[in-house]
């Protein structure tokens, strides 16, 4: 499950944190991303547990957030993601979900979602609702 919320700097750069999103004319937009947790991802692993991770890009950003060791296909996150929203002209956060091996990460599945519609709800409304994750065509998770 994954919810999207905004944080908009004070004049004295401490974040004042509001659930939903703003319009996209206020400077230093920020949008926040909170990965709550996955359920029913790929196994790739046969006789073990997987450990796996979410990365979240927009245009050239791109966050992650912490590996859960063994977490299997239903792990949780509740990591915080930010990203900065000045400049921004793409509307699609590109979700992928890895394993991870010892030296690198395996793709389970990925997924696109258009976060549009958050900028354009009320800041008490918020985005909030699981994202479908797919891998060769066919759904293979949610986050």
């Amino acid at each position: 499950m994954s919810e999207f919320t905004t944080s908009q700097l004070s004049p004295e750069g401490n974040p004042q944190r509001k659930k939903g999103a703003y319009a996209s004319g206020i400077r230093n937009n920020t949008l926040v991303v909170v990965v709550t947790k996955a359920h029913g991802l790929r196994n790739v692993l046969k006789m073990d547990k997987q450990s796996p991770f979410i990365t979240i890009r927009i245009q050239d950003q791109e966050e992650s957030t912490k590996v859960v060791s063994r977490g299997g296909q239903t792990p949780t996150f509740n990591d915080e993601l930010w990203f900065n929203l000045d400049g921004i002209e793409e509307r699609t956060l590109y979700i992928n979900a890895y394993h991870q091996k010892k030296n690198d990460a395996k793709l389970i599945c990925c997924g696109e979602v258009d976060y549009s519609t958050a900028l354009k709800r009320s800041t008490s409304e918020g985005f909030d609702g699981w994202f479908t994750l797919y891998w060769e065509g066919r759904e293979a998770g949610k986050v």
